[in-house]
């Protein structure tokens, strides 16, 4: 792997001299092939100081149709850029026909797009992609953009010097340039904000949660065990479908996708860290949060056996840094303070675990309303990510 690392690296600083003709692109058809588009990300970043590997095993079961539901509803194409036979790029192509359907739209996504620094080799990658998605009838591409909603989406702006949080993406400054170049315009643009954690809530803050509480029909509930939440999960995701409906892209999961989605999460997630509030028995609302675990997976490099597992819960139990992951509230409970009361209670429990900062994940930059909320309570913008579209 160094041995490819040291050729991508010389290959690369010579790339415009040779005038790339020995560059292709190529459609995985075997097991090699796979193995080294998996393992590409691993040599490009080697010595790309903050960025986090993904899990070997995580990447390879995303991108298995036997173990990857999306597959059911999504066409996927993958290409690696081969100079002299060897990786220099990468791309995925998909195709959710689910959001298409259900939209009226004829949108193709790029995802997990790497590649050295070289405007011909991301040239002919995004070539290849807008190839297949016209063969596929599409008229549109937007990206990055994996198979759901919570793949990471957008690459990194600013704030690159910051920790990353889990699924986001972790890019070269050189990357955003090169995707426009290829004639891609900003789509969607997000802001994360970075809120330090206070010793006590504002007192507006303080005078609303007490009128909140005073309304017997809503019951907080406080999760104590991975075996106490699991009756949730079914609620949670249902209510994922109804809030997140209309955020573009996002596609409704179904019951395959959610036992697939709790599987690989599950157990990284600290029950206490998922809030949650019921109306009269009815989930009305949740948050959940999770430490950042971008240092242990930096030491896991990829791997969770035999110590990469270990790592992770270090990580995750001396991380000062708690990351927001999803959220959401009932339509018709929208309005009364229950964002107020689960911010309240997230506070309370991050102030009792010792957090000092909360990552506010990606927030639309059109989403006035959370923005105020942020802002509110101290939150400063630190990180800003960009979704593109191409017409074909």
């Amino acid at each position: 792997m160094n041995i490819a690392f040291t050729a991508a690296l010389s290959w690369s600083s010579s790339i415009k001299a040779n005038h790339m003709t020995n560059l292709e692109i190529v459609s995985l058809s075997n097991r090699k092939l796979l193995n080294e588009f998996i393992r590409l990300p691993y040599i490009l970043h080697m010595h790309h100081s903050g960025w986090t590997p993904p899990l070997h095993r995580d990447e390879r079961d995303y991108l298995d149709p036997g173990k990857n539901p999306g597959f059911r509803y999504c066409d996927a194409t993958l290409a690696l850029a081969l100079l002299d036979g060897r990786p220099v790029g990468r791309i995925m192509g998909v195709v959710n026909n689910r959001y298409n359907l259900s939209k009226n739209v004829k949108t193709a996504r790029f995802c997990l797009f790497e590649c050295i620094n070289d405007q011909e080799t991301a040239h002919m990658l995004f070539e290849y992609i807008g190839r297949w998605a016209q063969e596929k009838d599409m008229t549109e591409i937007i990206g990055p953009f994996g198979m759901y909603y919570h793949d990471p989406t957008g690459f990194i702006v600013e704030g690159m010097e910051h920790p990353p949080a889990l699924s986001t993406y972790v890019n070269f400054d050189y990357i955003p340039p090169m995707v426009e170049k290829e004639g891609y315009t900003t789509a969607k643009e997000f802001r994360v904000y970075r809120i330090e954690v206070p010793a006590e809530m504002p007192p507006v803050y303080q005078r609303i949660e007490k009128k909140i509480k005073t309304n017997v029909n809503l019951k907080r509930i406080n999760f104590t065990s991975r075996r106490q939440l699991k009756p949730y999960i079914m609620s949670v995701v249902r209510l994922l479908n109804e809030t997140y409906e209309d955020i573009h892209g996002y596609s409704r999961l179904d019951d395959v996708e959610v036992e697939n989605i709790a599987g690989q999460y599950l157990k990284y997630l600290d029950p206490a860290l998922i809030k949650a509030v019921e109306y009269e028995g009815e989930l009305a609302g949740f948050i959940i949060a999770m430490p950042n675990i971008s240092k242990g997976l930096i030491a896991a490099k990829g791997h969770l056996f035999p110590f990469g597992f270990m790592h992770l819960l270090l990580s995750a139990k001396r991380s000062e840094q708690l990351d927001l992951l999803l959220g959401g509230i009932k339509k018709k409970y929208q309005g009364i303070g229950i964002d107020i009361l689960l911010g309240m209670e997230l506070l309370a429990t991050a102030r009792s675990k010792k957090f000092s900062i909360i990552d506010s994940h990606l927030d639309l930059e059109t989403n006035f309303k959370i923005h105020a909320e942020m802002e509110k309570v101290g939150g400063k913008v630190y990180k800003k990510y960009r979704l593109y579209q191409k017409s074909l």
